[in-house]
Formats: C-alpha cells, sequence, structure tokens
C-alpha cells in the first residue's frame, strides 16, 4: 500500500489502506486513499502505478486511470443517537456517522453518574463503541455525556446531541 503507487493531478495522496469488510477483514481488491482537501465539484484523475495482484501481475495500462468529484471537507460534528445496556457491565453507543478510534477509546471522554467507565472501545462498525463499566443497578436510569469524541475529519461532538439514557440491567444469572 504504497502510496507512491497512487498519483492525482493538484492533490497530494497522504495513505492508502485496505478497505474492510463488515468483521473488520481488509477487502484486497478496494484501497481507500485519503488525500490533501479536496475541491468541491472538481474533476481529479487518478493514476494507479505498479500495483500487482496476488500473484504478481502488474495493473494493465489501459485500466490504470480513473476520474472522480471532489468533494467538500466534511464538518458535520458526530451526534449520540442511542445508549443501550448490552449486559450489565456493558453499554453500546452509537453516532451518526463513523468516529475516531483514539477519542472514542479515551474513558475520560464518558461521563455516566453513578458508574464509572473502566474501558471504551470503538466496534468494527466504527459508528459503535462499548463501554465496560462497574455493574449497574437494574431498573435505574442513568445518562451518558460524551464530551470530546470527534468523527474521522476531527470534527467534536456537537453539544447538542452529546447524552442519552438507558436503563441498567441486572446481573446474568443463567448458567
Amino acid at each position: 500500500l504504497n502510496i507512491a503507487n497512487y498519483a492525482i493531478d493538484g492533490l497530494a495522496v497522504l495513505t492508502s489502506e485496505y478497505d474492510l469488510d463488515a468483521n473488520g477483514a481488509a477487502v484486497k481488491t478496494e484501497i481507500i486513499l485519503t488525500t490533501a482537501v479536496q475541491t468541491s465539484g472538481t474533476i481529479y484523475k487518478v493514476v494507479v502505478t505498479n500495483v500487482t495482484d496476488l500473484v504478481g501481475n502488474v495493473i494493465n495500462a489501459d485500466n490504470d486511470e480513473y476520474q472522480f468529484g471532489g468533494l467538500a471537507a466534511d464538518t458535520t460534528k458526530p451526534q449520540l443517537t442511542t445508549a443501550v445496556a448490552l449486559t450489565n457491565t456493558t453499554i453500546e453507543l452509537t453516532f451518526n456517522e463513523n468516529v475516531d478510534e483514539a477519542t472514542a477509546e479515551n474513558i475520560a471522554n464518558y461521563a455516566i453518574d453513578g458508574l464509572n467507565v473502566l474501558s471504551a472501545e470503538r466496534q468494527t462498525d466504527k459508528t459503535k463503541v462499548v463501554l465496560t463499566t462497574v455493574a449497574q443497578t437494574s431498573g435505574t436510569i442513568y445518562k451518558v455525556v460524551v464530551t470530546n469524541v470527534t468523527d474521522t475529519s476531527a470534527n467534536v461532538i456537537n453539544s447538542s446531541n452529546d447524552e442519552f439514557q438507558f436503563g441498567g440491567l441486572a446481573p446474568d444469572t443463567t448458567k
């Protein structure tokens, strides 16, 4: 995934990575390029060179270019859309867009009155974060407040949509 293999007139290619399937496995036929800021409505051409398939065949020069339209920079702040207790010690938060892994996994960015947050793990579906807490009290309504979590474009969570209530669950006593 050498960025030198991808050239776009008028844009710097910053990173290249495989796309991921729903299980988080690399899709080796799909590459995601991150570029410098694009100009909305501008037509860009990407040229691919020296990329090989799994057996070593180099990309065919007849199929090594593609045009795409530039997109405006993302300035939309993420929003917390749901919070659901999965177990007596885990809560799944869902955001309206993909969130940044580092900010999503920082436990200092979550507050729940009456519960200590022990860990935060962004899921393969990058819109979801599972919090692990101390044991909840069954029937108690808790409110989670999220601060400083950003989307993948560094937009900080919308303060109008940064909290959600959920009901505490009893411990699972089935064996």
